[in-house]
């Protein structure tokens, strides 16, 4: 047995003893959420295929009874959960034509034992999970994650292993294949962790968010090495920087060059109306000199997670605090609306069209 197998072993035991003491209150909680926020009835089964209604997807990060929703994008219906997760899940991604759902699991108890997993979305369930990058191969905390349907990658960036990743959708089979796109591991994570990710898949390129500096940078998908603090000027463009707040999660129109944003707040972990407030922004890519522009303000309940719908006209993001679900209209004057809610949110997407 290797050195710390033993202990290991006694943390998972430990940990299935929790989720299964915990399963019933989970289910007791959620239901009452659901009823106490009208989300609760007979859902019809989420669908991402051909023809399906569009659907909005978040994930529920709570530790042991968090998981995964999905609802009716235009909040019509009430939503389900189809996927309970205890490991702390973060971001998720879809490959529609598939009917897969890739999911970001934070470590829970091994600080090096997170995870990146994909499923199959069958009855209205995620079933038939398996891993893309599997435990123990050093993941810390992964958050977002994004799809590249051309070349058939996953991107996601890892908070505290300041690193961002790529890997095959079909997963790894060596380790030769999780490539290191950002390495920081150089400077301590009190100094920089990265939590958003997007790509332009058209233009090979990839973007990412660094929490604890406030900035947002892009780079080309087709360096031949990782960019590093080192290389940085040399290899990335700072897009976004200032002075305070918390930049997580990231969406990009790619046919209007417009770089989508959700911010936290105050750059720490805690959460309360006496700090300064998170927002929803957004900047021109080729605009010169171009400035932020807030598409929602004051937002107190920390908001993260953000999706874009395919006609670029529609923001979907939640309240980690709360676990409320909005959209945006991004029609002038229009403001936020609540589709949806669960215990705490996380990661967001969207799949169909909408009316």
């Amino acid at each position: 047995m290797k050195p710390g197998a033993r202990s290991r072993g006694a943390l998972r035991w430990t940990l299935a003893v929790a989720v299964g003491a915990t399963a019933l209150l989970g289910v007791a909680l959620a239901a009452w959420v659901a009823r106490a926020h009208g989300t609760w009835g007979d859902p019809s089964p989420a669908s991402i295929g051909p023809g399906a209604r569009a659907q909005v997807f978040w994930v529920d990060p709570i530790p042991l009874l968090g998981g995964m929703w999905s609802g009716p994008a235009d909040g019509s219906g009430p939503a389900r959960k189809i996927h309970q997760n205890a490991l702390s899940p973060d971001g998720l991604a879809i490959d529609a034509a598939h009917r897969h759902i890739y999911f970001t699991n934070m470590s829970l108890l091994d600080p090096h034992d997170a995870s990146v997993q994909r499923g199959e979305l069958l009855d209205g369930r995620l079933q038939r999970v398996v891993d893309i990058v599997p435990e123990g191969w050093g993941l810390r905390t992964p958050k977002q994650i994004k799809l590249d349907l051309v070349r058939r990658h996953v991107y996601f960036a890892d908070r505290e292993g300041r690193r961002i990743y790529r890997a095959p959708m079909d997963g790894c089979r060596e380790r030769a294949d999780l490539e290191v796109l950002v390495d920081f591991t150089s400077l301590p994570e009190t100094a920089h962790q990265f939590v958003g990710v997007e790509i332009d898949a058209e233009r090979q390129e990839f973007y990412w968010s660094d929490r604890l500096t406030n900035t947002i940078w892009r780079a080309p998908s087709t360096l031949r090495e990782p960019v590093t603090p080192a290389n940085l000027s040399q290899h990335a463009t700072r897009i976004v920087s200032y002075p305070i707040g918390m930049v997580t999660d990231l969406a990009l129109d790619a046919r209007r060059r417009l770089l989508y944003w959700a911010d936290r707040g105050e750059g720490n972990e805690l959460i309360g109306a006496t700090l300064p407030a998170g927002f929803i922004a957004r900047i021109a890519l080729e605009a010169p000199n171009a400035s932020v522009e807030h598409l929602v303000s004051d937002v107190r309940k920390d908001p993260v997670g953000l999706a874009l719908s395919a006609d670029g006209q529609t923001l979907f993001y939640g309240h980690t605090e709360d676990g409320r679900v909005f959209s945006l209209s991004l029609r002038p004057g229009a403001q936020p609306r609540q589709l949806h809610r669960s215990l705490m949110g996380a990661g967001i997407e969207v799949v169909g069209s909408l009316p």
